[in-house]
């Protein structure tokens, strides 16, 4: 029997589904990088418009230049977030809200996410993330950009990388 389980807080699980022989393996899955970003929009821009070709409606093509202002713009969103934004913007091209779409249609839609205050993660989450995988070994490669990222003054919670 494998068991997959997820959890924000490890921290709040009791303690007997924690110790050896239980849960073995723990695996830290952080928020995506400016790079991992940037292949997000990709990745979901090229649904959105292999959706749109099949019904024969207008296309938005995005370039290297544009998921690059996207993937910068987007800093702290996560997976769900950039998800989110790609949606609003598939119904504003369905609504006909954007008559000509580009680039600049999809950032105010980042901004306006942002400036929403309804981004998944704050930064009090990010610094309980890295404290906590700290305090239960999960070191990854990621945590001192994920720190930087979020303005976390040199890792306060100690991490190496490899």
């Amino acid at each position: 029997v494998l068991v997959i389980a997820a959890t924000n807080y490890i921290s709040r699980l009791d303690a007997a589904l924690i110790r050896s022989g239980r849960f073995d393996i723990k695996m830290a899955v952080s928020p995506p990088s400016e790079d991992e970003r940037r292949e997000l929009f990709a990745f979901y821009l090229k649904q959105l418009n292999q959706e749109f070709k099949s019904m024969d409606l207008r296309c938005f093509e995005t370039g290297p230049e544009d998921l690059n202002k996207l993937a910068s713009a987007s800093y702290h969103f996560t997976p769900s977030d950039i998800d989110t934004v790609i949606k609003k913007f598939r119904l504003h091209l369905l609504t006909d809200e954007v008559p000509d779409p580009g680039v600049q249609d999809v950032l105010e839609l980042v901004e306006g996410l942002r400036k929403s205050g309804f981004l998944t993660l704050n930064e009090k989450e990010v610094k309980q993330f890295l404290e906590e995988c700290r305090k239960f070994g999960l070191q990854q490669e990621k945590s001192e950009i994920l720190a930087k990222e979020w303005g976390i003054a040199s890792s306060p919670v100690g991490f190496r990388t490899k």
